[in-house]
């Protein structure tokens, strides 16, 4: 029988709003984390704490919402209040404003406020707290991502010993680079207090492991380097030399633990009659016109400029494709309240509008954008209609777009363009067209191959891409790391 957890995030898998006659609705949050972790949950039980997405008090007919919630997808909700000063100072200084940037290696777009750090030191034991209550010593409990790397430290100054685990989904930067924080060895030493950490790459792993020799000049701290060897999904099952060598030695532990996506359910909606008829409609659009497709939430770390630009440049060169593609770009708003964010939207949407006004023909629109959320069906029917994706960020921890793209394509039709700094393309390089999304002249070849890339080619790349995908799911990552987690807590107990 699978245990259940206790999983703690920044935000839960759902998101309040009023209605027009005052009451609450919950609509389902948007987000890799949301959709890797929702359907382990659903599966397994157990408890999911986090932010209520309002600022303020909660009445009790939103508590009530989420207690609904909870219930209809098998897990306990728990909502965390947050006041406006709160989200300002933690979330959208300190999170979004220092480690965002700083951890996607931009240090010139951080700002460091004494006060953000506070604020975030204050919220995260305030997380803590609410764990503290919720989770018993015997359960184990798995913290999410950079907003919450000091939950451990708080929670154990609370003198609760229960088995931690935390996931970082973004990717951790080298010692250069994280030493411009100012309160770099807090960080670190905070992050000692979980039993193990997991990164999405090898090469975060390692950067956190120089961070700890270099900035704390740890050589002797009780940390031990890879519990798994590789990123490839087929080795990532620990061999028993692997574990005996993990279990050598107590103290905290770290490894890479490549996230995913659950492919199985996104292929059986692939399959679904809604989506087919939604990919058939977008398909009768095109009147039978190259689809060129992105999905993206607003961020300056994806690539959107760039991609824009390399798409400029292929029409510019390729006037004899003109009328025979079309580009679809989504943005998903987010984080507009911060200034760089705000910028950075003003910069795409101005490039978006050059685009359109020197290519656009009657009858013919080069660029379709919105800017606005999708549901999960309709993200899938646009992956089955797309004859090329493009991911392209300057930077991501993984990329689950990227994934979900190959999963849909139940076909084996289609094609991938991938940035090298992708934690994805360390997996799904084989099939993809891997670029570096700073190099237009590459990303525009690139693009005009995916374009003029023939039957075979195509659905042998897509071949090799869903058989990863398929290979090492989501539920494979969960296993991997929760295993190692148990396996961890019962030998530092052993050794106490």
């Amino acid at each position: 029988m699978l245990k259940n957890i206790t999983i703690i995030s920044n935000r839960l898998p759902v998101s309040p709003r009023t209605t027009i006659d005052g009451s609450w609705e919950l609509d389902p949050s948007v987000g890799g984390l949301v959709s890797a972790l929702d359907p382990i949950l659903r599966q397994r039980g157990g408890r999911w704490l986090g932010w209520s997405g309002h600022h303020g008090d909660m009445s009790q007919d939103l508590i009530n919402k989420f207690t609904e919630a909870g219930c209809e997808r098998g897990y306990e909700m728990v909502p965390i209040p947050l006041s406006s000063a709160d989200i300002e100072g933690y979330y959208n200084g300190f999170s979004n404003r220092a480690i965002w940037p700083l951890f996607h290696n931009l240090p010139g777009q951080c700002v460091f406020e004494p006060q953000h750090w506070k604020a975030y030191q204050r919220i995260n034991r305030k997380f803590a707290s609410a764990l503290s209550e919720h989770a018993n010593d015997s359960q184990e409990v798995w913290v999410h991502d950079y907003h919450l790397m000091m939950v451990a430290r708080e929670l154990r100054n609370l003198g609760r010993d229960v088995a931690l685990g935390f996931f970082l989904h973004i990717p951790f930067p080298p010692p250069q680079t994280f030493a411009v924080l100012p309160w770099c060895k807090e960080i670190l030493t905070g992050l000692m207090d979980y039993d193990l950490l997991g990164f999405q790459t090898d090469q975060d792993r390692d950067n956190f492991l120089e961070c700890l020799t270099l900035i704390l000049g740890s050589n002797s701290l009780p940390v031990q380097g890879a519990v798994t060897g590789s990123i490839q999904p087929k080795l990532l099952r620990n061999s028993r030399r692997d574990q005996e060598k993990l279990l050598a030695n107590t103290g905290t532990k770290v490894g890479t633990f490549p996230i995913s996506v659950d492919c199985e359910s996104i292929e059986q909606l692939s399959d679904s009659v809604e989506v087919g008829k939604l990919t058939a409609h977008v398909s009768e659009e095109l009147r039978g016109r190259k689809m060129i497709f992105g999905a993206d939430r607003l961020d300056y770390t994806k690539g959107l400029l760039q991609r824009m630009k390399a798409y400029q440049c292929f029409l510019r060169e390729h006037p004899e494709l003109h009328g025979k593609v079309t580009f679809i770009q989504f943005i998903v708003p987010g984080r507009e309240t911060i200034p760089e964010y705000y910028c950075i939207h003003q910069e795409i949407e101005r490039l978006i509008g050059k685009i359109a006004g020197e290519f656009t023909q009657p009858g013919w629109v080069p660029l379709h954008y919105m800017y606005r959320k999708l549901s999960m069906q309709e993200l899938v029917g646009y992956y089955r209609a797309a004859d090329v994706a493009l991911v392209t960020p300057v930077k991501d921890g993984m990329n689950l777009i990227a994934k979900e793209y190959c999963a849909a394509r139940t076909d084996e039709d289609g094609v991938l363009i991938l940035s090298d700094f992708a934690g994805a393309a360390r997996e799904l390089y084989q099939g993809a067209i891997t670029i570096n999304p700073y190099d237009e002249e590459s990303l525009t070849a690139a693009i005009y191959k995916a374009c003029t890339m023939d039957i075979n080619e195509r659905r042998s790349r897509m071949h090799v891409l869903h058989q990863i995908v398929k290979e090492w799911n989501v539920y494979d990552w969960v296993d991997a790391f929760l295993d190692t987690l148990s396996s961890v807590r019962k030998a530092n107990k052993k050794a106490a």
